[in-house]
């Protein structure tokens, strides 16, 4: 439970006289949201489903203010409650989030929102206590399996270990004090049932066949072998239906605040992006949620600049599009997915430069949406050490059949093999310099001594300057001890293709 609960027996006394108080300075509602970016297509828009979601209405110089309307028709008529107080994303979203787990109406919570401010409460010293959900840090991907390779012949005695049972006992246990019990985190099983709803919404998108969005909270690293690194921020699938899943918050930010200050609102409350459609406030269908480690690793590119907007199947040749016209557009898109043999659903990622402001960002993003892309990402455009991987493409070496006559398993020479394939791969792409067109297959063949040390390596294959390259590559890795003391013998081959 959030430490917010703490005033909520304060709130109780000092409802009363927060209800006639005269707020500060806030906003007036219909000059915020004339300020909202506009769509000419009401197709992109999400369907209207219950009420309103707590809105965060974000003026040009990143001002954030709580705000709702009772109903749809309310928020087309402008007539909205918006709090007075101002406050970080981090606090607010915090509060909104258990707002909505409580099953609280958004006019409500920004009543009490309201009323905290009116109480004089530090509201930033409020640690944030709740426990973390599994959500939050999902579980890591599993080793990929390469088939017919041999490679993961592993497996154990299947014995169990042999230690004391704790204190925690007995899962067949005839007595109740000595069974497996769940720690419960409140007795109130209407909050329960709240809190489980709102990890299925959360959650939902998970059953759908569409590519699965994913909210990265740390830029990646970039890759060892220099190859280019995806660098957006969050995604959203398209939702096809219109309908969005879990609404819980509707980001309505000025069209000429800085497109990377929606994206890092996006980032940090996974709240959709509101919009304006003749006259009338709305949520775009795309639906944010969690990250996806499982989408697959081919993604196109729209690097986005005040001028034009560059497409890239990263990395290949950009392909660049002066205007935002939707055929020509689509064309761009068929012809870089066409270069890279990309998958028709992969997902495109629109990346800003710096001065490009949020109508700019949701004009691209409508566009795209429009060409039929279904999960669109948005970022900040690489740096100048990432971009400059652009448009080079990494050749790739992939693992084959291996033989091995000695007393050492596939999978720990696969291991030791895997920490130098950055430096096979740069063999093959030094020879790709002078030869574009050269692929095949490389064969290694090497003894590992009983030290795990390799006493000679030759190979064979594609060109003589590449495997040499990758002989002396081999020749320099270590590997485990083969078991008995004896030594190992292994004819590993390496495929290559641009």
């Amino acid at each position: 439970m959030w430490a917010w609960v703490v005033v909520a027996a304060v709130l109780v006394s000092g409802a009363c006289k927060g209800k006639d108080r005269v707020k500060g300075a806030a906003p007036d509602p219909a000059t915020v949201a004339a300020m909202a970016p506009k769509v000419s297509t009401a197709t992109v828009l999400a369907n209207e489903d219950g009420h309103p979601p707590v809105l965060y209405l974000v003026d040009a110089t990143g001002t954030i203010r709580l705000a709702a309307a009772t109903s749809w028709a309310d928020l087309d008529a402008r007539t909205l409650r918006v709090a007075s107080k101002t406050t970080p994303i981090e606090l607010v979203d915090r509060f909104v989030r258990e707002q909505y787990a409580f099953g609280k109406a958004p006019l409500e919570s920004v009543t009490s929102w309201d009323e905290l401010s009116d109480l004089d409460i530090d509201l930033a010293s409020l640690e944030d206590t709740r426990p973390s959900m599994a959500l939050d840090d999902p579980p890591p991907p599993e080793e990929e399996e390469t088939p017919d390779d041999g490679e993961e012949e592993s497996g154990g005695t299947g014995t169990m270990v042999t230690l004391d049972e704790g204190k925690m006992g007995k899962k067949d246990s005839d007595r109740a004090e000595g069974q497996y019990k769940m720690l419960k985190d409140s007795d109130d099983p209407q909050l329960a049932r709240q809190q489980a709803l709102e990890w299925a919404r959360s959650t939902a998108i998970r059953g759908s066949d569409a590519l699965l969005p994913y909210a990265a909270r740390d830029k990646p690293l970039p890759n060892a072998d220099g190859s280019p690194t995806r660098v957006a921020e969050v995604a959203a699938s398209v939702a096809v239906d219109g309908k969005l899943l879990g609404l819980r918050s509707m980001i309505l930010i000025a069209a000429s605040a800085k497109a990377t200050s929606l994206i890092d609102l996006v980032r940090e409350t996974d709240g959709a992006i509101a919009v304006s459609h003749e006259g009338k406030i709305r949520p775009l269908h795309l639906q944010f949620g969690v990250r996806d480690d499982t989408a697959p690793v081919e993604w196109l590119e729209a690097r986005v600049s005040t001028q034009a907007v560059v497409i890239e199947a990263v990395p290949d040749a950009a392909i660049e599009v002066a205007t935002l016209d939707g055929t020509q557009l689509a064309e761009a898109l068929d012809r870089a997915r066409s270069a890279r043999d990309a998958d028709p659903f992969a997902p495109v990622d629109v990346l800003v430069d710096a001065d490009v402001d949020v109508q700019r960002l949701i004009d691209v993003v409508v566009a795209l949406d429009l060409a039929g892309v279904r999960v669109i990402g948005m970022g900040a455009a690489p740096s100048t050490e990432e971009l400059a991987r652009r448009g080079h493409r990494v050749p790739k070496v992939s693992f084959g059949q291996p033989n091995v006559q000695g007393d050492l398993d596939k999978v720990s020479i696969r291991r030791a093999l895997k920490s130098g394939i950055w430096k096979i791969r740069a063999c093959y792409a030094k020879a790709l310099v002078d030869n574009p067109g050269l692929y095949g297959t490389v064969v290694v063949q090497f003894f590992i001594m009983p030290s795990g040390d390799v006493a000679n390596a030759s190979a064979v294959g594609v060109d003589p300057s590449v495997a040499e390259c990758v002989g002396g590559v081999v020749k320099a890795l270590t590997f485990p001890k083969p078991k008995g003391g004896g030594g190992a013998q292994v004819n590993y081959p390496f495929t290559m293709r641009p």
